[in-house]
């Protein structure tokens, strides 16, 4: 999953989302047989809105992350699934401010999908299937993990912190640590 920065939208890591599966067409071509698929989204959820925090944001990408788990189990084949349990990689790359959305998102994935009431009829029978997560990548480029308070390439003179949190809204409340949740997402294990 590719997540965009402020003020982006999902054709902004388009070129990643290519290069990636260019490279993995390569490693795994149809020819070899192998179950494995590749599945590489941009994230739309937050498409020019990313003004109102980080906590709204991680949540609208915590959902549509679910809705991919969702759509890779209904469409899984009986066949490639092993006791009709499907096996889901996921890493995240998330790009400045989208590295933060991410962060926000991790504790409202669904990693155990054993719940999903899909069902699938097999001559008369019922049977669940069920999928399970696994996290394997998280990364992030130029995010500000600590907020830009005190952290810019270039030093911004103090009085001028109000104007850029009033310019980016909550979510610039967010970042020049106006709120409590940039040190949520340093400190609570739960990100």
């Amino acid at each position: 999953v590719l997540v965009h920065g402020i003020k982006g939208n999902h054709r902004e890591l388009a070129y990643v989302q290519e290069a990636l599966q260019r490279e993995f067409s390569v490693l795994l071509p149809p020819e070899s047989n192998s179950t494995d698929q590749i599945f590489v989204h941009t994230a739309t959820s937050n498409d020019h809105n990313t003004f109102d925090g980080i906590v709204a944001g991680g949540s609208r990408l915590a959902n549509e992350v679910n809705g991919i788990f969702n759509k890779i189990l209904m469409e899984a084949e009986v066949e490639d699934c092993l006791d009709h349990r499907t096996i889901i990689s996921l890493s995240i790359l998330g790009h400045s401010l989208g590295g933060l959305l991410a962060r926000a998102a991790l504790p409202y994935i669904d990693w155990n999908l054993s719940d999903f009431q899909g069902q699938l009829h097999e001559q008369g029978s019922t049977k669940v299937k069920t999928a399970t997560v696994i996290p394997k990548l998280f990364v992030t480029t130029a995010t500000p993990h600590l907020g830009i308070r005190d952290m810019t390439y270039w030093n911004i003179p103090r009085f001028l912190y109000p104007v850029g949190a009033w310019y980016l809204k909550e979510s610039g409340n967010d970042l020049f640590r106006y709120t409590d949740v940039i040190q949520r997402l340093c400190m609570d294990e739960i990100f």
